[in-house]
């Protein structure tokens, strides 16, 4: 317990293990505090395999999320999508599930910014257990009034594990 009440310490680690912490107040430097590994097993043969396995369907999973996006399939992108889906635009916009998909009906329907191509490269995952995140870059080609215009960007997608599938939960 801090100085402001309890503190959630979290560690996260690329495979996994057991880990043990120790988390301390530093006697003469006030609201600080050490934190030691005390013990670390490493994962069993069992895990590590689970781990490389979800973390390349993962990686599969990514291109065709990135197409229903780019295409707005719809079915495509409601399979992928967890009934709490969040999205975070670049804009500050903030949509549902639901909304999400309404606004990609509306620009499907209206063939508002056409998209062409989409461009991911330096594609990171992390898998946590029953989530996972993945990150990179995209550069996003696109029609607009009869010119093409080119958007890069970043992404980061929430992935959960439920009901023995991976569906994404949030993006930004």
């Amino acid at each position: 317990t801090g100085g402001q009440g309890p503190e959630t310490v979290e560690l996260f680690a690329d495979q996994a293990g057991n880990y043990r912490i120790e988390v301390a107040l530093f006697a003469t430097l006030r609201g600080k505090y050490e934190i030691n590994l005390l013990e670390l097993r490493a994962a069993t043969k069992a895990e590590a395999e689970r781990h490389r396995t979800e973390k390349e369907l993962l990686v599969q999973m990514e291109k065709p999320w990135d197409e229903a996006n780019r295409v707005l399939d719809l079915s495509a992108l409601d399979h992928f999508m967890a009934d709490d889906y969040v999205n975070y635009s670049a804009r500050g916009q903030i949509s549902d599930k639901q909304s999400f998909l309404a606004a990609a009906a509306v620009r499907k329907t209206a063939a508002q910014n056409v998209t062409e191509r989409h461009e991911m490269d330096a594609v990171a995952l992390r898998v946590y257990g029953d989530a996972a995140m993945s990150s990179g870059r995209v550069v996003i080609s696109a029609t607009q009034n009869g010119r093409e215009q080119k958007f890069p960007g970043r992404f980061i997608h929430l992935w959960l594990l439920r009901g023995g599938r991976w569906q994404i939960a949030g993006d930004m």
